[in-house]
């Protein structure tokens, strides 16, 4: 429910494939953080015109990096986001 709820404020039509890595990497991360059912090494493939293209351990580091440097922000986003998740509930 948290990924799905992130996905629908951040997801474009037109995203690139970087950005579309990094909105899943993004989403896996802190979502990992809000429900303790997910969590553990993150695996991507992609599928598009080229067919399926697996994305190296390596790459999906770098993406977690990039984001953790972003941490600040994406925290405050985060328990903005959960808070409006709790109060929706209530």
């Amino acid at each position: 429910m948290y990924a799905e709820y992130i996905f629908k404020q951040s997801y474009r039509p037109n995203m690139s494939e970087q950005e579309a890595k990094e909105l899943a990497v993004y989403i896996i991360n802190q979502t990992s953080r809000i429900d303790p059912n997910v969590g553990g090494k993150i695996c991507m493939n992609l599928i598009g015109a080229k067919g399926l293209k697996i994305i190296n351990d390596k790459e999906i580091e770098e993406i977690l990096e990039r984001l953790i440097e972003k941490s600040t922000e994406i925290e405050y986003e985060i328990q903005n986001l959960v808070s409006d998740i709790v109060e929706k509930r209530r």
